[in-house]
Parts: C-alpha cells; structure tokens; sequence
C-alpha cells in the first residue's frame, strides 16, 4: 500500500485511489484537494496512514520522540541536544578503548565523555547526526565462491539523542 503524503505525485495518487481505494477521482483536481480527498476517503474506509509503525528499539528514545516531547513554541528552534555517544571498541585487546570525543564547531573544540548523557550545543548535535564513515569489508559471494570486497555508509560516532532544549 502506498503512502500518500505531500511528496506524492499527482499522478501516483489517481492510480493509488483507483487501485487500492476503488474511487476514480477527478484529475482536473489540485494535488492539495486529491490529497484532502484521499484523506477523507482512506478515513470513511478506516485506513489510517498517520500511525507511525512501531520500530525496535533499545529502550532509549530516538530523534522523533525526543523532538515530539520537547514543547516548543512554533518557530522556535533549540539552542541545544543531551546526546549520549556510545562508547567504541578498542581497536585491539592490547589497546584501551579511547574515554572522549573530540567535536569542532565554529572555532570551538568540545571533548564529550562517551556512555554519560551531555548537554551540547545544537551545532554540534547536528555535527554528530551527519557524522559519517564508510567501512569496507569482505564478503564471500556463495555463487562464485570467491571473496568479494563490499562497503557501507554507517555514523561515525553512534550516538542516542535524548531531548532538545529550547
């Protein structure tokens, strides 16, 4: 079932209608009014799109929920995040694993004690959350059996946000 949001064609939003809701709608409608009207048609057939399907999660709350719980004033933007970054793996058994990390903004350098929950800056909360790195590794293929070398875009340095202050 297709999600119908603001983003959604016009066109993909006709075919929607017709196919999943059964409704041919009129195409010489806006796409605002076709989406106010699937709305109303998905409501009366008890379809509902607004429910945030339910992730796992660790217990701890993740950016949409901390965002959603920090009454704001509209249009006021936070000032600054609680963030917990989690602690890495020594790179080796020999090695200790590092205690801090280091964070520029505008000039400004912030050390952040991984594991405990600190109050940052918002520039640096965004630092943080666009943060990333690419990590190689090799995969056997099954088919062919040779070894096949594979990569992917992870964040840096992971990390939990826990509210927004305003």
């Amino acid at each position: 079932m297709l999600k119908v949001t603001d983003r959604t064609s016009k066109q993909e939003m006709l075919d929607y209608a017709e196919s999943e809701l059964g409704i041919k709608l009129d195409a010489a409608k806006t796409k605002a009014e076709l989406l106010t009207e699937i709305r109303a048609i998905e409501k009366e057939q008890g379809i509902v799109q607004d429910e945030p399907q339910e992730k796992p999660n660790d217990g701890e709350p993740d950016e949409e929920t901390a965002v959603k719980n920090a009454k704001a004033e509209p249009g006021k933007k936070p000032k600054a995040a609680v963030v917990l970054i989690h602690q890495p793996q020594a790179p080796d058994e020999e090695s200790e694993p590092d205690t801090h990390c280091v964070l520029g903004l505008n000039g400004r350098f912030y050390q952040v004690k991984y594991g405990e929950e600190v109050e940052v800056p918002y520039g640096i909360y965004d630092i943080l959350k666009n943060c990333k790195q690419t990590k190689y590794f090799a995969k056997k293929n099954p088919q062919t059996g040779q070894t096949e070398q594979h990569s992917k875009v992870v964040q840096r340095y992971p990390f939990s946000l826990i509210r927004l202050v305003y």
